[in-house]
């Protein structure tokens, strides 16, 4: 896939480039593109207005197919009043044979080949790195329920929507979008959706794991300031020569080392002790540096 291209347009583009030999199937997808585009049937022919060359050459292929090889088909541009800036609108007029009807949608090959057009018509969807989102766009509440139960009965979840005077059909969860391209033929959609997915989702990973690391580097940090707060407590009120062997040990340790966890200050010890042991020393320190404190409170009193 080209990377100057959307990732929606990439995607149409393979779509618009599958080759169909059953006519029916063809017949199927041609009606799933007209059925939400600028289009009509003029006199037993069909026609479609877009500035998107690869759905006029799709839309172009499909109707040779349907209509048995007739040579009846007119192509034409025009310019947009905006100027310029604007991508030429492509007009496509073609006859089809008459007596064609309805596709039939209860085959699967048909209903996947209507969706596939419905899709290239006037779907959209955001890359994976913006977050999976999948959405069809119709003029009518009719147009949309029929698309959402055609994609319910592949197994799909789709919700549907009011938005600006239009209706959407939209897919939200990335499997189920997976699930989507590769019903409607985008293998190397596909490909490239899960690659992307999986970057985004390594590198949501690494961000919440630098977080964690920040959060407990902060906790850690404000432990040990409490720790050497509290050891200076009772080195003022009592001395901390008068502590038992351990509790002095470990206060003395943790007064030179301010900087190490628990599990690096009880390795750090004349005898190594357990993460667990010297959180419980800590823990007595803290309870001594209070009572200390009630108690010469009480004293000014």
């Amino acid at each position: 896939m080209k990377r100057d291209l959307t990732f929606s347009r990439s995607v149409k583009q393979e779509l618009s480039a599958i080759r169909v030999r059953d006519r029916k199937v063809a017949q199927a997808e041609l009606a799933g593109i007209t059925a939400c585009r600028s289009s009509g049937q003029p006199r037993g022919g069909t026609f479609l207005i877009t500035s998107e060359p690869h759905l006029a050459r799709r839309f172009l292929y499909l109707s040779k197919l349907v209509a048995g090889g007739s040579r009846e088909n007119r192509v034409s541009f025009s310019r947009p009043s905006g100027g310029r800036k604007q991508p030429p609108r492509i007009s496509v007029s073609v006859t089809l044979r008459p007596g064609l009807g309805e596709p039939d949608l209860s085959r699967r090959e048909t209903r996947r080949a209507f969706l596939r057009g419905v899709f290239i018509g006037r779907g959209s969807m955001s890359a994976p790195s913006s977050g999976p989102h999948l959405e069809i766009v119709f003029g009518s509440r009719e147009q949309a329920d029929r698309v959402a139960s055609l994609i319910q009965s592949e197994g799909l979840s789709p919700g549907v929507l009011k938005r600006r005077g239009e209706w959407v059909v939209y897919l939200k969860n990335g499997d189920e979008i997976v699930d989507f391209l590769k019903l409607i033929g985008a293998s190397r959609g596909v490909i490239e959706y899960e690659d992307q997915r999986a970057r985004r989702n390594l590198r949501g990973t690494v961000n919440r794991l630098v977080n964690m690391d920040g959060a407990n580097l902060s906790r850690s940090v404000e432990a040990s300031l409490r720790q050497i707060d509290n050891i200076r407590i009772i080195d003022e009120l009592l001395g901390i020569d008068r502590l038992p062997a351990a509790l002095r040990e470990i206060a003395r340790a943790r007064l030179e080392n301010p900087e190490l966890t628990l599990e690096e200050l009880g390795a750090a010890l004349r005898r190594p002790v357990s993460k667990s042991a010297v959180n419980h020393r800590l823990r007595r320190l803290s309870k001594l540096a209070k009572k200390l404190l009630q108690t010469s409170e009480v004293r000014r009193m």
